[in-house]
């Protein structure tokens, strides 16, 4: 009697970690039910790192600056943005709001008065800056900071569907600001 033995063997390619732990997280990602939560938090991420990347890197930097204010738009804008940073943690503080977005359209950007020495010659007046020194830099003395108008308001909240949340905030951003109610818009995040 004859036996009949079989063998098989299989010679599988090696397999490509990269790949492998590539599709691991796309699984990962699929299986994940709230991708919009995901989504949006990478979202907000990311601006943050723009918002901050670019105000660190234009209040650091004195090269740019403008002749007339010391101060590049850059800078003002960050002014701006603080005032955006502030109100948002006013209000994600209020009991009830978890998290919070603040949006405020200005009418124009900062004004900033500094100060100037002025000069007279025979026929005519200059008018140079006064600067200090520090940490390296000249920087010209600031005056006033003059705020332009508010044009409207912007909030998107969590827990805003409760109408008591709705007022606070209102309320909270009409008395910061010094804006009309009808300037402000509350929705739901």
């Amino acid at each position: 009697m004859s036996k009949n033995i079989i063998t098989t063997s299989s010679s599988s390619p090696p397999k490509n970690d990269s790949n492998d732990e590539g599709q691991g997280i796309v699984g990962r990602i699929k299986k994940i039910r709230h991708k919009e939560f995901l989504i949006a938090g990478l979202a907000v991420l990311i601006m943050l790192i723009l918002y901050f990347a670019t105000c660190s890197s234009s209040l650091g930097s004195s090269g740019s600056a403008n002749q007339d204010s010391g101060y590049t738009p850059q800078e003002n804008e960050c002014r701006l943005r603080r005032v955006e940073r502030r109100l948002t943690e006013a209000i994600v503080s209020i009991n009830g709001v978890s998290s919070a977005q603040v949006i405020i359209n200005w009418e124009s950007t900062m004004e900033i008065i500094i100060a100037n020495t002025n000069q007279t010659s025979q026929n005519s007046t200059s008018q140079t800056p006064v600067l200090t020194q520090g940490g390296g830099q000249s920087r010209p003395i600031i005056i006033q900071e003059i705020y332009p108008n508010i044009i409207g308001v912007l909030i998107v909240a969590d827990g805003v569907q409760d109408p008591r949340i709705r007022f606070e905030i209102t309320n909270a951003v009409v008395t910061l600001l010094n804006v009309r109610p009808a300037q402000v818009a509350v929705l739901a995040m």
